[in-house]
């Protein structure tokens, strides 16, 4: 019970502090800003076919499909890049920042264990991204109804989940646990900015492979997911060679990674400790 009371208060800490910082805000203004300008600015192909679809009599359930198609292209690319890009970038410096405001030194006085402390910081980074991501779906999918009309919500939500859970909570979790180890915010962003740097390569290389290969699975920059939720819809899977099935797999691939990361970071931090 002393330990679930540590856990829970090192999480709570942790989401109200990134909301006292303005690169986490700026991302959330990212996510529900991206999508509408995408919309409104290269949206008129897709209301010009929408319309002419109506004039023609087309049944309700066919223009709601002619929405979802464009709703997801122009909200899918702007996830694509902030979970691959920015929200791994600012996890890099969650647990440095405590060193720079004197709250690690707190923390050591207290008998809390270095896995309770590493996983607090990971859960409470990941509280943040999903209340964060969860408010900007409900806003983006509220003005993109009102702009474009009804579309499949169903879609529209599962785009979301499976990006931000695939992507963003996965590479986030890695580039915290990678960059726990250093002793000031630059340092660790720097670790966090070669760490998205390597995913986006990781990823472009692997769109032209295939997808089903153990090295896809690994690959941080994770192409077997963003194969699917950015193409599937446009191109056939029996084309593509990408499953929504393989996109689990990979998802469920990305935490064994985090797991394993973190084991790994939780033992060296306890050595570190132990010698100081």
């Amino acid at each position: 019970m002393i330990q679930l009371a540590q856990f829970g208060a090192i999480v709570r800490y942790e989401t109200i502090m990134h909301w006292r910082r303005r690169g986490w805000l700026g991302v959330v203004l990212g996510l529900i800003a991206m999508p509408i300008i995408l919309l409104l600015v290269f949206g008129d192909a897709a209301e010009a076919q929408r319309l002419w679809a109506a004039a023609s009599g087309l049944p309700t359930q066919t223009l709601s499909e002619l929405n979802t198609i464009t709703v997801t292209m122009y909200t899918a690319m702007p996830l694509y890049v902030i979970t691959l890009l920015m929200i791994p970038v600012l996890a890099a410096e969650v647990i440095p920042h405590d060193r720079q405001v004197k709250v690690r030194e707190l923390l050591d006085g207290l008998p809390i264990s270095t896995g309770i402390y590493l996983a607090g910081k990971l859960f409470g980074y990941w509280l943040s991204v999903a209340i964060g991501s969860g408010a900007a779906m409900l806003i983006v999918g509220v003005t993109l109804y009102l702009l474009k009309g009804a579309f499949a919500f169903g879609d529209y939500i599962s785009l979301w989940v499976e990006m931000i859970l695939g992507i963003g909570l996965i590479n986030s979790g890695l580039s915290l646990l990678l960059a726990a180890g250093q002793p000031t915010r630059r340092r660790a962003l720097t670790i966090g900015i070669v760490f998205v740097v390597m995913c986006m390569f990781g990823n472009l290389g692997e769109q032209s492979r295939q997808y089903n290969t153990v090295v896809a699975y690994l690959n941080p920059g994770r192409p077997v997911i963003t194969g699917y939720l950015l193409l599937s819809k446009w191109i056939p899977e029996s084309i593509l060679h990408v499953s929504r099935q393989d996109m689990y797999g990979a998802i469920f691939v990305g935490l064994l990674q985090v797991a394993v990361v973190g084991l790994i970071v939780g033992l060296w931090m306890r050595r570190s400790t132990a010698r100081d």
